[in-house]
């Protein structure tokens, strides 16, 4: 298994991760990040049925969220859960 091999570690921990009986260190999620080239969000992102435009603007929400500061960060995490609760009100 190439992953294994690139890891350097045995292809029954890395089928032991995959097939969910064992846990990944996050030193190993790191890795296999780096492996497959992705960020470690998109790694535990739960895919969704999104349209073309919401995706667009879901990841343009992702791409600035780490530039908001706290204060606006705690306001669009207040707005997004009343718009939940909203729309799951009616």
């Amino acid at each position: 298994m190439k992953l294994s091999q690139e890891l350097e570690k045995s292809d029954g921990y890395i089928q032991s991760i995959t097939s969910g009986r064992s846990s990944a260190s996050i030193e190993m999620i790191f890795e296999i990040c780096e492996f497959f080239d992705i960020s470690v969000s998109d790694f535990f992102y739960e895919e969704i049925n999104l349209s073309s435009e919401k995706y667009a603007t879901l990841e343009l929400l992702r791409s600035n969220i780490n530039k908001l500061d706290d204060s606006d960060f705690i306001i669009i995490a207040t707005l997004a859960r009343q718009l939940v609760e909203k729309n799951n009100s009616i």
